[in-house]
């Protein structure tokens, strides 16, 4: 990389990961009975950090262009930003239904945000880091949805009209 811009925001994407990773902890904390969901989404958003720490040691020094037309550096920010701010809350108690719809907000954004989109090379590591993370995140929905429709189901919530 030769943009202190472009290594920057990999470790900003990498600080992301480990805050996304410290929500979901903090909810396996105070929603005990769904401890292993959180858990489980926590720990592979540390993948996600250690994935993004490792690529930016293996693409520095090397060319890359940081795409602003798909991705925005501010969201980035201010996503960090409320996701601190969630931390915060989530201390003070938060119930099932209010956890999984922060995470699927949260799951959501960096998709409709094109956080995997953020950098053009012709370097296949890089590539396919951004790839597997997309794949994992759309997973992290999927599942993160499927959690919420149950739970919206267990306190009596018509999921029919979604």
């Amino acid at each position: 990389m030769k943009s202190m811009e472009n290594e920057n925001l990999i470790k900003i994407m990498a600080n992301f990961e480990n805050l996304v990773s410290q929500l979901y902890m903090e909810y396996s904390l105070q929603l005990p009975e769904l401890r292993s969901f959180w858990e489980r989404l926590s720990k592979e958003e540390l993948g996600h950090e250690a994935a993004l720490n490792n690529l930016f040691s293996k693409v520095e020094g090397r060319t890359v262009f940081l795409d602003n037309h798909k991705f925005k550096i501010s969201s980035i920010y201010l996503t960090s930003k409320y996701c601190s701010e969630k931390i915060e809350e989530a201390k003070k108690g938060i119930t099932p239904i209010h956890a999984l719809s922060i995470s699927l907000d949260l799951e959501k954004a960096m998709i409709e945000n094109k956080y995997f989109e953020v950098f053009q090379s012709d370097i296949l590591e890089l590539k396919n880091t951004f790839k597997t993370l997309e794949n994992e995140t759309i997973d992290h929905l999927k599942r993160v949805r499927d959690m919420w429709t149950e739970e919206r189901e267990k306190i009596g919530i018509d999921n029919s009209a979604i």
